[in-house]
């Protein structure tokens, strides 16, 4: 009687501890399967960011490119008597401050979310993408932007008063004045190289989006 009473106790151990056990399992399956659905929706938030930054930065290159043109004209003299001075002024006084659509990356960065990320190497690419090859592009942007507003647009407003004719004697002297096309010269480069950053940046985006539809797959 007691074999028996001791045979069942044991039996009834067994049935507990393997309720228990399953009982873990089965949360940390529960876990696991929020974590991954969790992961999804943040892979997938940084993909729809990247896909839309990717069309504006090629937008705004091909703007920097339009830009780029126009000052080339001033840099080659071609100068016809039609032409409006205000016209291509309008043109070299154009800065970028394009803005980077980083909402889903800041979200998962503020609600610590990146652990669910179990690519670790995509993650350090992620990371790397938006602290370190963005904070790149806006500092270069914000030096081409100090150059427009604190020494080609003053130098324009004082040098040219009258913008209605471009071949008026004192705005002839004017553009051929070595600090004018010295400053041209200046906003040239500085697009050339924003239009290298941008189409380097717009290959990073290309590789990461990439990298982002693999692990979603």
């Amino acid at each position: 009687m007691q074999r028996a009473n001791w045979t069942y106790y044991l039996g009834e151990l067994v049935i507990i501890v393997l309720g228990i056990m399953l009982s873990f399992l089965l949360n940390e399956w529960r876990i696991g399967h929020q974590e991954r659905k969790q992961e999804r929706v943040i892979l997938e938030n940084i993909r729809e960011n990247l896909q839309e930054d990717h069309y504006l930065t090629e937008e705004e290159a091909k703007a920097l490119q339009e830009v780029q043109r126009i000052t080339q004209r001033y840099l080659d003299l071609e100068w016809v008597p039609e032409d409006s001075l205000r016209y291509y002024s309008g043109y070299l006084q154009v800065y970028s401050t394009f803005p980077f659509n980083n909402l889903a990356y800041r979200e998962m960065e503020q609600t610590g979310e990146s652990k669910f990320i179990r690519n670790r190497e995509l993650l350090k690419q992620i990371i790397s993408h938006y602290e370190k090859d963005y904070f790149a592009i806006k500092e270069y942007n914000e030096v081409d932007k100090r150059l427009i507003l604190d020494r080609i647009m003053p130098y324009i407003d004082h040098h040219f008063p009258n913008r209605n004719r471009l071949l008026i004697p004192e705005n002839e002297e004017q553009l051929q004045a070595s600090p004018f096309q010295n400053l041209v010269r200046n906003n040239f480069y500085f697009k050339a190289v924003q239009i290298q950053l941008y189409q380097a940046q717009m290959a990073k985006m290309d590789s990461l989006i990439r990298q982002i539809e693999r692990e979603l797959e």
